[in-house]
């Protein structure tokens, strides 16, 4: 291209950016109100979003900390050995707890009340109330690490009340849904051993080979090859 051809390419550009200037000009000003209303709506949001994110990280930290303090008093109460004192504590604890766990949302802290109000009724054994809160948690926080361990603990209150077969749902309830888990081996094992009381050796006996083929490092493990070794000397499988 001569240099000729560029001067006369220059003016013709200036034109095009001209009207593309003044067709983005024209066009703000004819909407200009809508504009602001939106540019206004996205700061209206951002301000809201901003302070409720805010509000939202104090309520957690407030709640966290309010966890921990339950958590001293809890372990005080286990180790008062005086009954009135005993009783004064647990008081002023389950209050403590009850306002925790009816917080709304999914905080940190009112996911740790329930475990420890449900670790609270295990003590006093109020197997029901203690079970309905650890499944509560798995319930409310399904993907939480707690979640799988008060299932388990659930079944185990459901076990003190000889209700075998709801302990057993929840065993496989664990083994299924939290199977990545370090609980799941400890559930299938169970599992097992719930057989064996039942009197259901083949059972028992898939139970505790499933947990040496599908968790073969686990502690759980050992226990069921020991299980299987004691099963067939005893004759009840082959």
């Amino acid at each position: 291209m001569t240099i000729m051809q560029v001067q006369q390419q220059q003016p013709e550009q200036v034109r095009v950016g001209r009207r593309i200037a003044l067709a983005l000009t024209g066009f703000i000003h004819r909407f200009r109100f809508a504009l602001w209303g939106i540019l206004g709506a996205a700061l209206v949001f951002l301000v809201g979003y901003f302070g409720w994110s805010e509000i939202t990280r104090r309520q957690s930290a407030d709640a966290t900390l309010r966890v921990e303090q339950a958590q001293e008093i809890y372990d005080s109460w286990l180790a008062e050995t005086d009954t009135a004192k005993k009783e004064a504590i647990q008081k002023d604890l389950l209050e403590r707890l009850d306002g925790l766990v009816k917080r709304p949302g999914r905080l940190y802290g009112s996911q740790r009340a329930l475990l420890l109000r449900a670790d609270l009724r295990f003590e006093l054994a109020a197997w029901d109330e203690a079970a309905a809160d650890y499944r509560e948690l798995a319930r409310r926080f399904p993907a939480s690490y707690l979640a799988p361990i008060a299932l388990f603990n659930a079944a185990t209150c459901i076990e003190e009340k000889a209700d075998r077969e709801g302990a057993a749902a929840l065993y496989k309830d664990i083994v299924t849904r939290w199977k990545g888990t370090s609980v799941a081996p400890r559930a299938l094992f169970a599992l097992g051993r719930l057989a064996e009381d039942a009197g259901t050796w083949d059972e028992a006996k898939s139970r505790y080979e499933q947990l040496d083929a599908e968790w073969p490092s686990s502690g759980w493990t050992q226990l069921a090859k020991n299980r299987l070794i004691a099963l067939k000397v005893a004759g009840k499988i082959q």
